[in-house]
């Protein structure tokens, strides 16, 4: 099944030694004076539980985010905080838009937009940090554009990108932005190390979406983070990369920082995990399309799970399984409003005063629906997972009846793919763009009455029946969702 998570399955079991040869700085300490940092002077610090405070891309798009997450960072020096950094605003898209241009042979698009993102970062670090050109992290940028440099080139004599060499090429994006980002720190006062997840985060070989090696994993993160904090380091590493036993860089899945985040804090056992973006926190439904959502003051590990596997994109679906094991509270706030509480997010919530906690909806996706009288037969199924393991395609969710098979696919899959892997059903039927929307509440089964009065007055086509209690999933035509969502939204919490 491939995609399928579960608690206590975050991580793949293993115990090996993992190298890198290239870049191997390891770590960057800072040599800087403390100094003041706008009005707050940093100094030495309490020896108390430590907190993982993970910046997202649009946290650090530009010079005044940068300048505002250092801020951040001084005021919350005392709680000995771990950073886990993405890759600055949209360089990782851009990074893989390159490849791809490079891949199809138009080498001109693919340097145009490389010398576009090193021009940024290169004026960005200028900015922030004086005489950035004589720091240990201008010379690892300058080595990580060389080796980007000849990545595309190879990309491009190849005609090729496949899934190994497109992890390699998305990584550099969060190590020029950390590499930067401990610069900034020292120059400002805050002693910072610079670590290369690489060596630290140590997965298996599945390329784009790889599996962190618990025992190596955690090992190792303890052995250099506790050293540096111990010294009154702030230790900066990189989010979404990491690297197999072998020292071949892998991504744990796209906006995967803040897996990266649970997985650093879990390890270390912090007294929180921190997710910062550019939003106020998890909301009561998608702002974008229901402009009156407001912030959900604080939601269970339980119901944060469910929103974000049905699509909820305030945090990672595979973030929450960590702090679950651990009972680690993970708190998601806004660099725009630091002061705001923002989300909390634990193990025992009590229920809120409205029927659900917040709406999720994911689109697009495909439905197969298939009938065959031989449904009971194991053959038939094992063939069938063993097809879509063959075409790499797994389902969100599978639905069965006495009679008859329904599978939700993200995205939109390859038709012939789909026609061929449910051949063994006879004449399968597929459904494209269509979309899911979960309503999400532990007080959800005591108001089941009324949600089904009110979700009736949709035009629902199938609903999904699951294992959760918290969580009612329904299927419309995905050109619905605007006009669905704010209707839905209004029934549920005026």
């Amino acid at each position: 099944m491939g995609k399928t998570f579960s608690p206590g399955a975050w991580f793949d079991f293993g115990c090996a030694h993992a190298s890198r040869k290239n870049c191997k700085s390891g770590v960057r300490k800072s040599s800087a004076s403390v100094r003041p940092i706008g009005q707050t002077i940093v100094t030495s610090r309490k020896r108390c539980a430590m907190i993982v405070m993970k910046f997202g891309g649009a946290t650090l798009q530009d010079v005044p985010s940068i300048r505002n997450v250092v801020q951040i960072v001084s005021e919350r020096f005392q709680e000995n905080p771990i950073l886990v950094i993405s890759a600055m605003g949209k360089t990782t898209r851009r990074l893989l838009e390159s490849a791809q241009k490079a891949c199809g042979g138009d080498t001109t698009s693919a340097s145009e937009i490389l010398n576009t993102l090193f021009e940024f970062h290169e004026q960005t670090a200028r900015t922030l940090v004086p005489h950035w050109e004589m720091t240990m992290g201008a010379q690892r940028v300058s080595q990580f554009i060389s080796e980007i440099k000849k990545l595309v080139e190879g990309i491009s004599v190849l005609g090729e990108l496949s899934p190994r060499t497109q992890d390699k090429m998305l990584a550099y994006g969060e190590l020029i932005a950390s590499s930067i980002l401990v610069e900034v720190l020292s120059h400002l006062g805050i002693p910072a190390a610079w670590l290369d997840a690489r060596e630290h985060v140590i997965t298996d070989d599945r390329f784009t979406h790889a599996n962190p090696i618990r025992e190596i994993t955690e090992a190792k993160l303890k052995e250099s983070i506790l050293a540096l904090v111990s010294k009154g380091m702030v230790p900066v590493i990189q989010g979404y990369i990491g690297a197999t036993r072998n020292g071949a860089t892998t991504t744990l899945g796209f906006e995967g920082s803040d897996f990266t985040a649970a997985i650093v804090g879990t390890a270390l056992d912090v007294k929180e995990i921190q997710i910062w973006k550019d939003v106020p926190g998890v909301m009561t439904a998608d702002p974008e399309l229901v402009p009156e959502a407001y912030i959900v003051p604080e939601i269970s590990f339980a119901e944060m799970a469910e929103l974000t596997y049905w699509g909820a994109k305030v945090l990672h679906p595979r973030a929450v399984w960590p702090a679950i094991e651990k009972n680690i509270p993970i708190r998601v706030l806004c660099t725009r409003a630091p002061k705001s509480p923002g989300t909390f997010i634990s193990q025992a919530i009590p229920p809120c005063s409205f029927p659900i906690r917040s709406i999720a909806y994911k689109k697009p996706l495909t439905f197969v629906r298939a009938h065959s009288r031989f449904l009971s037969d194991t053959d038939i199924f094992w063939k069938l997972f063993e097809s879509m393991d063959r075409y790499e395609i797994w389902p969100h969710f599978v639905s069965m009846g006495g009679s008859g098979i329904l599978m939700g696919f993200q995205s939109n899959p390859d038709q012939d793919h789909l026609m061929d892997i449910f051949s063994l059903f006879g004449n399968p039927q597929i459904f494209s763009n269509k979309a899911s929307v979960s309503l999400v509440g532990i007080s959800l089964s005591s108001h089941m009455p009324l949600i089904l009065k009110e979700i009736a007055k949709f035009p629902i086509e199938w609903i999904v029946h699951g294992v959760s209690t918290i969580n009612c999933t329904f299927i419309v035509d995905g050109e619905t969702i605007p006009d669905l969502l704010p209707k839905l939204h209004r029934a549920f919490f005026s």
